[in-house]
């Protein structure tokens, strides 16, 4: 079976070289040499080139390219796609920076470098009189000439730059990806992302009798810089009342009056939504002792124990001991105990199938050992508090997960964590991910409320009814619309290697 890849067409074969590149450092990658067809290499006739290879052929591939990093940095150059080649190398910098993230509005180096490894093909070249001619895409639209020029980015976002070399009728090239990023504080905003999000909301009466007096609350995003920023908010109905809770959410209060057995009432909202990808600039947060953050009044009631969020029980205090020990700055505090939920807390699917919506406090979870969002972010906040970090639980929308959807549409919100690190502030910190401690946020994670649900009353459906309670449907969908989620490259190697071989079972 063979595996088709189309150069500029396939999201896969750009994926393909994302990966390679991360594994050569993000800024570097190789460009062949022209040579003759005649040599086995095939030339480029058109803008889309076919590249066919065995799914055993490319995991090897990828196996001794991971292992040849080091010899290509110790010799200069390489050919990490086809061996005996003759490769000159791309290099991409930004003040001397060659790794990590370039800064927007400021002039990015693109040079060739290298000298031909085989002075009997420089000869033959001289000889025919073959100039190579240095072709660059930008992954923009814009294209430059030349061995070395300048150009600065001024939209934050990935970059696949395409180096052709050309010597008379002969040509090859090479891919590299570059990440421009936009420097807020202590962010890199490496993306923005425009959409609109629609939330649906459905009460059905399936009786007996009525429900009276109903009433419905939904939590509304505000903008939050530089995360998120809110625009063009329409509901229907346009009957409603605008509110603010006790935790300084606004929310949209409907008075829906009664709903009639076998009648049903939906609400709708739409807004327009500018979210932010980002990384913390780890190398620039000071690092402080936790001891000094409780004498901040603002702080203090994140460090508060609560109905589920008992962080003054002692099994929470337990295991904060046991995890912690001496340590006692904040952001190595709060990376030991996000790897311990990561590490000992599974995701419930079945839970989460059924739409169990059970609450359980942290120290309960702590025996478990498994829950879905709602609990990571319940158990996590706990055990920071414990350990005087000043945590918050967040409610909202998971863009990027609804857009991975077929449908672009869940039937569940989600919820994460903000905890506040000294010299820094609040850092939204989403465990349910499993990723690595502060790694790139690519989640899309839609703020919209703070504090747990079950413990404010606002929100939801609220009614009354006379002798017994007529039997009801509850629904909610979350939908969004005008975000392309191939834009965006959070891929693994186990996620590339999954993707081939479905594509390897569909042909």
């Amino acid at each position: 079976m063979k595996i088709k890849f189309y150069l500029k067409i396939s999201p896969i074969f750009l994926i393909l070289f994302s990966v390679l590149i991360t594994l050569t450092s993000c800024c570097f990658g190789p460009v062949l040499l022209p040579q003759d067809t005649s040599n086995g290499i095939t030339e480029e006739t058109d803008s889309v080139s076919e590249l066919t290879y065995t799914l055993e052929e490319i995991e090897e591939w990828l196996k001794e390219m991971s292992s040849y990093k080091k010899g290509f940095w110790e010799d200069g150059y390489g050919n990490l796609f086809w061996q005996n080649s003759y490769a000159m190398l791309m290099k991409i910098s930004q003040n001397g920076q060659e790794e990590g993230y370039f800064e927007i509005g400021k002039s990015v180096l693109f040079r060739v470098e290298g000298e031909l490894p085989d002075k009997k093909l420089e000869e033959d070249m001289e000889q025919t009189d073959n100039k190579i001619i240095f072709s660059w895409d930008l992954g923009n639209g814009e294209k430059r000439e030349g061995e070395e020029f300048s150009y600065t980015y001024y939209e934050p976002g990935v970059y696949i730059i395409k180096l052709t070399a050309t010597a008379g009728s002969a040509s090859d090239s090479a891919i590299a990806t570059i990440w421009v990023a936009e420097y807020d504080g202590n962010l890199l905003i490496l993306d923005r992302h425009s959409c609109t999000v629609e939330v649906e909301a459905i009460l059905l009466n399936n009786g007996p009798g009525s429900l009276r007096e109903v009433t419905f609350g939904m939590d509304i995003p505000s903008t939050i810089e530089p995360f998120q920023q809110i625009s063009n908010i329409y509901s229907e109905p346009q009957d409603f009342k605008e509110k603010t809770d006790k935790s300084g959410n606004i929310f949209y209060k409907y008075y829906l009056g009664t709903i009639s057995e076998g009648k049903s009432e939906s609400i709708k909202v739409n807004y327009d939504v500018n979210i932010s990808q980002f990384v913390i600039k780890e190398d620039i947060i000071k690092l402080g002792t936790a001891s000094k953050q409780a004498t901040d009044e603002e702080l203090d009631k994140y460090l508060k124990s609560q109905k589920l969020i008992d962080s003054d029980s002692e099994p929470i205090k337990d295991a904060v001991e046991k995890v912690v020990g001496i340590e006692e700055e904040p952001y190595k505090i709060a990376e030991k105990l996000y790897n311990f939920v990561v590490d000992n807390f599974e995701y419930d699917y079945i839970r989460a199938a059924e739409k169990d919506r059970k609450d359980y406090k942290a120290s309960e979870l702590l025996e478990i050992k498994r829950g879905v969002c709602h609990d990571y972010s319940i158990l996590y906040a706990a055990l920071c508090r414990a350990a005087d970090i000043p945590a918050k639980y967040i409610g909202g929308i998971p863009i990027y997960s609804i857009t991975s959807e077929e449908d672009k549409e869940l039937e569940n919100s989600h919820t994460w964590n903000e905890i506040y690190l000294p010299y820094y502030g609040w850092i939204p910190i989403d465990v349910t991910g499993e990723l690595e401690f502060l790694t790139e946020n690519y989640y899309l994670d839609l703020r919209t409320s703070e504090n747990i649900a079950s413990e404010l009353k606002d929100y939801g459906f609220h009614w009354i009814y006379e002798n017994v309670e007529p039997e009801y449907n509850r629904q909610y969908f979350y939908r969004v619309r005008g975000i392309d989620v191939s834009n965006i490259i959070p891929v693994t190697m186990q996620q590339y290697f999954d993707e081939l071989r479905n594509l390897q079972q569909e042909n």
